[in-house]
């Protein structure tokens, strides 16, 4: 049954993703060989952070330990002195939760260990083109937790959109194709915030990330 799971992963990662469908398609099926790796050996711990992300592709509410952790490392970094705009999270743990990049990487590792092809994740065009789709469904469904008041310090939950990257950086990069993720930081207070973050892929070049 693994073996035919994978075989159905690595077909759908031969095949360039068109639609919001087949990036879920893909999540869908990685998510039952976890199930299988934690009936046959726990190995599934080993992918907790791709677990979570399959499972945010399902549900309409995210709001148990695992994303506890993902929001707690944005809440934790708004207690930092801010200074300027650009030095906010200068070890970029929140953009690592902002860009996807704990994804990434775990992602990465999945398929590495089981032999599949890593195009989504080694070529930066086409790991934008998987995260615009993967954004879009995840859009509706907030990341919380079941107490908010003793889990956090300052927020209640955060949300993410697809958005537009601002139009004089476009002008002025006219080679490099932008994905504005545009986060909303709901505060325990009622009050949001607006945090966009900014993936950027040129021909040949590596993905670029911007600071906001």
């Amino acid at each position: 049954m693994k073996g035919d799971l994978l075989t159905k992963i690595r077909n759908a990662l031969t095949e360039p993703i068109t639609r919001e469908c087949e990036a879920l398609y893909i999540m869908v099926e990685i998510r039952k060989v976890l199930d299988h790796l934690e009936k046959q050996d726990r190995l599934d711990k080993r992918y907790g952070t791709l677990r979570f992300y399959c499972d945010w592709a399902m549900h309409i509410r995210m709001s148990k330990e695992s994303a506890r952790i993902l929001v707690s490392i944005v809440d934790q970094e708004l207690d930092k002195p801010r200074g300027e705009p650009w030095e906010w999270d200068a070890d970029m743990n929140a953009h690592s939760v902002f860009l996807f990049s704990r994804l990434g990487h775990d992602l990465r590792r999945f398929l590495n260990d089981h032999d599949l092809p890593s195009q989504i994740v080694d070529d930066p065009g086409v790991w934008r083109q998987f995260l615009t789709f993967y954004v879009a469904i995840v859009s509706d469904c907030p990341l919380t937790h079941q107490n908010v008041h003793k889990s956090f310090r300052h927020l209640a939950s955060l949300t993410v959109r697809i958005g537009e990257p601002p139009g004089t950086l476009v002008e002025a990069n006219p080679q490099i194709d932008y994905l504005c993720l545009e986060w909303d930081l709901l505060y325990k207070t009622g009050e949001s915030r607006k945090m966009p973050a900014l993936l950027g892929t040129g021909p040949g070049d590596h993905p670029t990330t911007p600071r906001h």
